[in-house]
């Protein structure tokens, strides 16, 4: 069973390689100098990241998926504009049509391992 909040709870994601490599290219600009900076990708909503997995997967979303109500939520992410700023257009956020497919294909070969 996989339980989702309220349908405008979300999270952000970032694909694991765009996060190094926007790490490395934090460190190589040099210009932050030691600063705290966060590394993210656009905030999507639970329910459409776990859709999107469901689909991907030929799992059926109704038969394993329930709402799960939460109240007094309040909405929490890592805000990623300064490097944003610095990177300008060599920040990467992969779309979840590229990245998913690589992901999921990670994550079952793991549990053939297992």
């Amino acid at each position: 069973k996989i339980y989702v909040g309220r349908h405008d709870f979300f999270r952000g994601a970032i694909y694991a390689p765009d996060a190094a490599k926007n790490i490395l290219a934090l460190i190589e600009d040099g210009s932050l100098n030691r600063q705290p900076v966060n590394i993210g990708g656009k905030q999507d909503y639970i329910r459409d990241i776990v859709s999107h997995v469901c689909e991907s997967t030929n799992c059926p979303f109704d038969k394993i998926v329930f709402n799960m109500e939460e109240q007094g939520h309040q909405a929490k992410w890592l805000d990623s504009s300064k490097a944003m700023k610095v990177l300008g257009d060599k920040y990467q956020i992969t779309d979840w049509n590229e990245s998913l497919g690589p992901t999921i294909e990670y994550y079952r070969e793991c549990l053939r391992k297992i």
